[in-house]
């Protein structure tokens, strides 16, 4: 295929086809620069997020069907993310669960993150977060029932908590990071409120446990009070922030690898022609 065919090619998609096979001139010439500049504008926009499935709703290539197109493909992306996370809440969950492993909301918790990062910058909207949790919730209750209650207040409100951390648009690593540390912070009190109100622990009952948890875990003598609770709190947020970093990290990688996988599809594709 020559090159002015494939001009064409490109031509006929951006409502220009009849330019671009005209034998030489300035006309054909500024044509096909006009074609190569909205190539690399689209390879920009593209390369600011790869994840992303968004369309132009303005594209006349998409006509009225972009803006649903883009709903129904931000909408697969996330359950799809969800789906996995919950998956691996309801078997290595339930499983530490099971032992009786100290601090398991905060193992899943951090498991998780990397789940909510990818998620947003994938669908780079407010919200997306907590779609995510209602998802992963869902799964635990249609297999788990009433005893999945506690678990699903605690993945709530840490997609909560997350989404407030990143606000609107794509993650940025500081934000990743706060996110990360109000979601671990979260699980550590996250008890306080599943035993007051799924068991009916009086807050006596429950301060007490939660102390001599402390100081058999993390070796915070109980007699420190509320400053055991504090030091804790700061140690899960640490943590957190620690998670949060990497997994966006974790994020970027998958990001450049899918704008690689993009173009070499965009490459075959053009060769084809």
């Amino acid at each position: 295929m020559t090159q002015q065919h494939l001009f064409a090619s490109f031509g006929a998609e951006t409502g220009e086809p009849e330019c671009v096979k005209k034998d030489g001139g300035a006309e054909a010439e500024g044509c096909r620069k006009r074609l190569l500049a909205s190539s690399f504008a689209d390879e920009a926009k593209f390369a600011e997020n790869p994840l992303a499935t968004r369309f132009d709703s303005t594209d006349p290539a998409h006509g009225e069907t972009g803006p649903m197109r883009e709903r129904t493909m931000n909408l697969a992306v996330l359950t799809i993310l969800a789906t996995l996370w919950g998956a691996l809440e309801l078997t290595f969950g339930t499983a530490l669960h099971a032992l009786g492993v100290p601090f398991t909301g905060a193992i899943m918790t951090a498991l998780a993150v990397p789940f909510l990062v990818v998620g947003r910058l994938a669908v780079p909207r407010f919200g997306s977060s907590f779609g995510m949790g209602l998802v992963a919730s869902f799964l635990k209750m249609l297999l788990m029932g009433g005893a999945a209650l506690g678990v699903i207040l605690g993945i709530l409100v840490e997609t909560i908590l997350f989404d407030l951390a990143l606000g609107g648009g794509p993650p940025r690593r500081e934000r990743a990071a706060l996110g990360g540390a109000l979601a671990l912070a979260w699980s550590l009190v996250h008890p306080f409120f599943y035993l007051g109100i799924f068991v009916g622990w009086p807050f006596g009952q429950i301060y007490a446990w939660f102390l001599g948890m402390l100081d058999r875990v993390l070796g915070l003598p109980s007699a420190w009070g509320l400053l055991a609770v504090v030091a804790a709190t700061g140690i899960y947020a640490l943590v957190g922030a620690v998670v949060g970093w990497f997994s966006f990290s974790f994020a970027s990688l998958i990001e450049g690898r899918s704008t690689v996988l993009q173009k070499l599809q965009r490459l075959r594709n053009a060769e084809s022609l």
